[in-house]
């Protein structure tokens, strides 16, 4: 797996790809822990180049989502394949964390979000 991230439109962007597994886990929640410790409460996950989520990654998500949540931030998922999406709806995530097909959905999404909030930044 291989994380880059970047910053945009008040969110912090996390470009994920090949295989999300066991092993990953940690390093992801490193990784997302150092930018909410930062103060960043918008989190946006681009998997349009992730080939495998194993179910402790799926956990992983969970997790991040209610502590951005618990934060009154955002959070969200966009570009997953459709092989993916299946465990998505098997699961019943897809009902609980907000999933787009594209960056440009999640966000005009996080730009509602953010203006429904009137956040001073």
């Amino acid at each position: 797996m291989n994380i880059n991230v970047r910053e945009e439109n008040h969110a912090v962007i996390f470009d994920v790809e090949g295989r999300i597994d066991v092993d990953d886990v940690s390093n992801f929640c490193i990784a997302i822990n150092s930018y909410i410790g930062r103060g960043y409460k918008y989190v946006l996950f681009n998997m349009a180049e992730v080939t495998h989520i194993s179910t402790i990654a799926l956990g992983f998500f969970v997790s991040v989502y209610k502590s951005i949540n618990e934060i009154n931030g955002y959070f969200a998922v966009y570009g997953i394949k459709k092989e993916l999406q299946n465990v998505l709806n098997i699961t019943q995530l897809i009902s609980v964390i907000s999933f787009f097909d594209t960056e440009k959905q999640a966000q005009m999404d996080l730009n509602k979000f953010y203006k429904n909030k009137k956040v001073i930044i």
